[in-house]
C-alpha cells in the first residue's frame, strides 16, 4: 500500500510530461513520446543525481557487453559536463523503423549548468529490434557543449562533443 501510494505522483507527473510533451519532429509516432520522453529523463535524472551505475543500466546489453570503454567514457562524460545541472529545455523525440525493428531517439536542448554552461543531449537506441534483441535500449548518448564550434563531421571532446556508447 505504500509503494502505491508513493508511486501516484510519479505516474501523475510521468502522465503529465507525455500529455505536455514536445512533437516528435514531424515523425507522426506515439511511440517516440511514448518511448523516448520517459527514456530521455531517465538519461537527465542520472546526469543530475550523478548516478553512473544506473546510466550503464539503461545501455543495452549489446553496448554493456561490446563497449570496452563505456565506464570510462560514462566517467568521462560526467567530467565533461562542467557543473551540476539547474534545467533544461524541451526534449524532441523521434521513431524509425519497422515494427519488428523500431529505432528511437531524443534529444534535449538548452541543459544549462550552475557554472553557466550550456549543452543539448541526445540518445539514439532501438525501443524494438528482432534482429538483435541485445541492441534494445540506448546505443549511444552525445553530450555537446554548445559553446564549442565544432568542425563539421567531427564528434570529439576538443569539438565540445562526448558520447557514451556505439554509434552504429
Amino acid at each position: 500500500m505504500k509503494k502505491m501510494i508513493k508511486a501516484i505522483p510519479l505516474i501523475l507527473i510521468l502522465t503529465v510530461m507525455l500529455l505536455t510533451s514536445c512533437s516528435d519532429n514531424g515523425s507522426g509516432s506515439a511511440a517516440a513520446n511514448e518511448h523516448g520522453s520517459p527514456m530521455q529523463d531517465e538519461i537527465m535524472d542520472c546526469l543530475k543525481a550523478d548516478d553512473r551505475q544506473e546510466l550503464k543500466r539503461l545501455m543495452s546489453k549489446y553496448v554493456r557487453e561490446d563497449d570496452k570503454e563505456l565506464e570510462s567514457q560514462i566517467n568521462e562524460t560526467f567530467d565533461f559536463i562542467d557543473g551540476d545541472i539547474k534545467s533544461y529545455g524541451d526534449t524532441k523525440t523521434e521513431t524509425k523503423g519497422d515494427d519488428d525493428n523500431k529505432q528511437y531517439s531524443a534529444c534535449t536542448k538548452r541543459v544549462t549548468t550552475f557554472n553557466g554552461k550550456e549543452y543539448d543531449i541526445s540518445f539514439e537506441g532501438w525501443y524494438k529490434c528482432k534482429s538483435d534483441p541485445t541492441k534494445e535500449g540506448i546505443m549511444l548518448i552525445t553530450v555537446t557543449d554548445t559553446s564549442v564550434k565544432a568542425e563539421s563531421g567531427s564528434s570529439d571532446k576538443e569539438n565540445g562533443i562526448y558520447s557514451i556508447g556505439i554509434k552504429e
